[in-house]
């Protein structure tokens, strides 16, 4: 490097620290400059304010998320597990009537039920379906059937439970609606 273009960087350096540090001038009656220092204290005031606005906003914003994350970290194992709810369902309505007192029909629905305290712990609640009114969000409809009893829109039977984690559809119920 030449001579002459080390003092141009440092020219350029100096320039550049001078744009951002140097404070406004004010004239006066005498018009020499003097700074103004409160105006340069006021700016950086601003913009440490601004700062320590963003900072608290992405602090916030980064709870909301880790918060998020926590909840719903464990969808992808629900999701699996929820087809095993539905046999155990299934499972225990084609036991007869008369075997239902059978300690091996106990077992199976002691099993069922541990497996939904620990889903429900997870905040996985099933989404009730039966007798409500159609909501697309949480129903799908696979059949509509004649109206009985003016209940037109409501569903008369569930072929499939739908099921929530926290305020999220993780299936909806299928469902058959009265029109």
């Amino acid at each position: 490097m030449s001579k002459d273009s080390l003092i141009n960087n440092s020219n350029q350096d100096e320039s550049i620290e001078n744009a951002t540090a140097e404070p406004a001038v004010v004239s006066n009656a005498s018009d020499s400059a003097i700074p103004d220092w409160a105006a340069l204290a006021a700016d950086y005031l601003k913009g440490w304010k601004r700062a320590q606005a963003d900072y608290a906003n992405l602090k916030k914003e980064t709870e909301r998320q880790l918060v998020s994350l926590t909840k719903f970290a464990n969808m992808e194992l629900i999701l699996e597990l929820l087809p095993t709810v539905e046999y155990f369902k299934q499972a225990l309505k084609a036991v007869p009537v008369e075997q239902r007192e059978l300690p091996w029909v106990k077992g199976v629905e002691h099993i069922q039920t541990l497996l939904w305290q620990v889903l429900e712990s997870h905040g996985v609640r099933e989404i009730k379906a039966l007798g409500e009114q159609f909501d697309p969000v949480y129903h799908e409809a696979v059949m509509k059937v004649s109206a009985v009893d003016g209940g037109s829109g409501k569903v008369v039977e569930e072929l499939r439970p739908g099921f929530m984690l926290y305020d999220r559809v993780l299936q909806p119920a299928r469902v058959k609606v009265a029109e």
